[in-house]
Order: structure tokens, then C-alpha cells, then sequence
């Protein structure tokens, strides 16, 4: 049977860890996902090592991983299970952060990987020892997070088939990512409520497929499903594994989630120019960043949207 995160992938990576680190940045990888893989191009380029560690010159790049053996006959046990998963996360990130626990946090999630990410920083204002991670968070980034279910029938199902896997999912872990009342909606309400109530001081993007991931099984996740509806939300030109693969500098999707981050660090460092992170020596390194672009031509309706490979200049 299929396995998509081994022993060798699991728990947590430090891909750049730079001495004078300011920042920590936690990726976490979603359903038929894997630590490194669901982050890397077919052209072998690793964004979060190869791309963003270099604009982001003083941010430790980290990336987890976790057990989703999930297309197996035999029923599930209950280390599998969403909140395990986001235990080991939380603990995972403290392992890591004994010199500098107070050092921000900003996790970029794909897929199932959002859930767990939700669900680390709920326990983590709840359990003795977990607190520095949610008072540290600064942003998460969801990337096709189904936040509300998905639109077919059955997630599970629609992976199965656009990965051509006719194995029976792990149907306790994501059964309940079907619509309406659910472990996710419960999640996803307890996350919300807390943003509202100041327990989490955290800037939110959402980002959604627009590709289908063939004609028989359509997208993925729905944008309804993916989007929080009180956040900003953008559309990347992809299908629903492929929206976390970027080729280099000049792919326009990485353009747009760099722009993200680097607004909000610039936003949550008082917008002054001392404080804008260091990016001029990436940027003037590749003149394929030099090109012009125009808010306008990737904006409609409240949202933005990028296509292919497009050059950006963040001036």
C-alpha cells in the first residue's frame, strides 16, 4: 500500500537556521503529503530552502512532518488523529525554541496540514508549557485548507482518485472533512472564536486552487471551502498538489505568498524602514524579479489572483 510520509520524514526539519535568526517560519504538509516533497518543484527547487530562506535571510526555516498513512485497510489508531498530530506539532515546535521561545512564529499549512496547525495553536493556549507558541504567532498562511469540508462528497475520495489510489482512505481522520457539523467545523469554530476574542494576535491569508485536478474529480478543495470569509483570501493558478511547487524566482505564485509575508513582517515591525526585512540582495540577485506588475492586473473583486509565471517587483 502506498505511504507518503516514511519514519525518515517524520517530526521536525530545520532546513536554514541562520545565527542572528529573528523569525521562525513552520511548514506544515497536508494529506498524501510529506515534508520536503509537497514544497518541492519537479525541477527540484525546495522554495522554502531555496527561495525563502534566501529573501528571508534571518528566518529559520522549518518544516514538519507526520504519519499519514491513510489509504490502509485496517482501522486507524489513535495516533493518527488530528489531535495527535497537532500535539506532536506544538511539541515539536518547542523542542526547537528552548533558547528563544519567544521568538515570533509564522506557519504556512497545505491541505490537512491547516487542521493540524488550527488545532496546535488551540492547544497550545490551553496546555502548560504550549503557551509560547500561540502568544508567538504571528500568521499562518492556509493553502487549500478545507476549512468547511470539501464540495464533493467525500476529500478523501477526490484524492484518492486524482491520485489514481484506490485503497480505502483512513476513513476516522478524513471522514471528517466531509460538509456541514464535523471535527473541522468544530476546529475551525474554536480557531475563529479565538482569533475574535484576542486569544490569537495573528495575521490570516488563505490561499485557494484554481486548476482542476483533472475533469473526473474537479478541484480539490472549492475556493468557498478553502477561504475564511473575515480574511484575506487569493487564488494561486494551480491544482491542489501542485499550488505548493514553485519553479524559482520568477514563478508568479511564489511572488504573491512572499508578498504576504514580507507585508506582514514590514506591518508587525512598525512599517518603519529600519525594520523592512533585508530582501535587497535576493531581489538584485535575480533579474527575473524586476519586472513590472501592476496590483490591478491580478485583483478582482476583493481578491487576488496570480497566473503562471509572472515577474513582480515589491518597491
Amino acid at each position: 500500500m502506498p505511504r507518503y510520509c516514511t519514519d525518515g520524514a517524520i517530526g521536525m526539519k530545520v532546513l536554514s537556521d541562520p545565527s542572528d535568526a529573528d523569525l521562525d517560519i513552520v511548514f506544515v504538509h497536508g494529506l498524501t503529503g510529506n515534508r520536503e516533497k509537497t514544497w518541492m518543484h519537479e525541477n527540484g527547487t525546495l522554495w522554502p530552502r531555496d527561495l525563502l530562506a534566501k529573501d528571508l535571510s534571518k528566518a529559520r526555516i522549518m518544516t514538519f512532518g507526520y504519519d499519514i498513512d491513510i489509504f490502509s485497510f485496517t482501522s486507524i489508531t489513535f495516533s493518527h488523529r488530528l489531535y495527535d498530530h497537532s500535539q506532536s506539532l506544538a511539541y515539536a515546535i518547542v523542542s526547537q525554541r528552548i533558547d528563544c521561545s519567544s521568538r515570533p512564529i509564522l506557519f504556512i499549512a497545505h491541505s490537512l496540514g491547516g487542521l493540524v496547525c488550527q488545532q496546535a495553536l488551540i492547544l497550545s493556549n490551553t496546555i502548560d508549557g504550549l503557551w509560547a507558541i500561540s502568544s508567538s504567532a504571528i500568521g499562518i498562511i492556509f493553502m487549500g485548507t478545507p476549512h468547511y469540508g470539501s464540495s464533493l462528497a467525500s476529500y478523501r475520495e477526490k484524492l484518492a482518485k486524482g491520485m489514481n489510489i484506490v485503497h480505502t482512505a483512513n476513513r476516522d481522520m478524513v471522514g471528517a472533512l466531509h460538509p456541514g457539523p464535523s471535527n473541522v467545523q468544530r476546529v475551525g469554530n474554536e480557531f475563529l472564536s479565538m482569533l475574535a476574542r484576542g486569544d490569537l494576535s495573528l495575521k490570516v491569508c488563505c490561499f485557494y486552487e484554481m486548476k482542476k485536478t483533472n475533469d473526473l474529480v474537479g478541484k480539490i478543495v472549492e475556493e468557498y471551502s478553502a477561504v475564511l470569509r473575515e480574511y484575506d483570501s487569493r487564488g494561486i493558478y494551480a491544482d491542489h498538489c501542485n499550488m505548493t511547487k514553485f519553479s524559482g524566482y520568477s514563478d508568479g505564485s511564489y511572488g504573491l505568498v512572499r508578498s504576504v509575508i514580507t507585508g506582514w513582517l514590514h506591518e508587525s515591525r512598525g512599517g518603519d524602514e529600519e525594520s523592512k526585512i533585508d530582501v535587497s540582495a535576493s531581489v538584485s540577485g535575480n533579474p527575473a524579479w524586476l519586472g513590472s506588475w501592476t496590483p490591478g492586473d491580478f485583483c478582482l473583486n476583493g481578491r487576488y489572483y496570480t497566473h503562471g509565471e509572472q515577474n513582480f517587483s515589491f518597491d
